[in-house]
């Protein structure tokens, strides 16, 4: 019996390719895209013979259909890239860099006050742009906050490449010599 998918059987199955690409993360993009490819042929044909509902729960649990696909493509327990822990490593390097610019830039601002509080100028504070940081300029007048000014140069995004690679642990996408 060939039954007609509705839309909402259509959405049930995008949702299970969804979470089973996110949790194959780790295989690289054409590789990922023809187990969707694959999957959604067989769910759709399943779906037609027995339901949506019956074809989704013999697939059984989607963290163990994911890993035996990952495992497929690199073999059981082999070295292989997190990409999804690169990008974790990554925000969380992105956050604390960011955090560590505004409370810099904020005891800048307030040091200079401390020690002139009817400073009237522009003071630029680069002590941190030696190590890939960042440059704080805050302009005062009276003593008061007329502009701040924090910019990142280019060297920090290093710190976020390095936490993706080491977080990631891409190196083991290079191929290893065969001895």
């Amino acid at each position: 019996m060939n039954r007609r998918l509705t839309l909402m059987d259509r959405l049930r199955i995008e949702r299970v390719l969804w979470t089973v690409d996110l949790l194959t993360y780790d295989i690289r993009t054409g590789g990922r895209r023809t187990i969707r490819r694959d999957l959604r042929t067989n769910l759709r044909a399943a779906a037609g013979e027995a339901g949506v509902g019956e074809a989704i729960r013999q697939l059984g649990s989607l963290r163990q259909l994911a890993r035996g696909y990952v495992d497929a493509q690199y073999g059981d327990g082999a070295r292989r890239p997190r990409w999804m822990g690169g990008l974790w490593w990554a925000f969380v390097c992105a956050i604390l860099l960011v955090a560590i610019t505004g409370i810099g830039a904020a005891a800048f601002r307030a040091g200079v006050q401390a020690a002139n509080p009817g400073a009237t100028g522009t003071y630029v504070w680069n002590q941190v742009s030696g190590v890939g940081l960042s440059t704080v300029t805050i302009s005062l007048a009276h003593g008061q906050p007329v502009r701040a000014e924090i910019t990142l140069p280019f060297g920090s995004m290093l710190y976020v490449a390095a936490a993706v690679i080491l977080g990631g642990r891409l190196w083991r996408l290079v191929p290893r010599r065969r001895a």
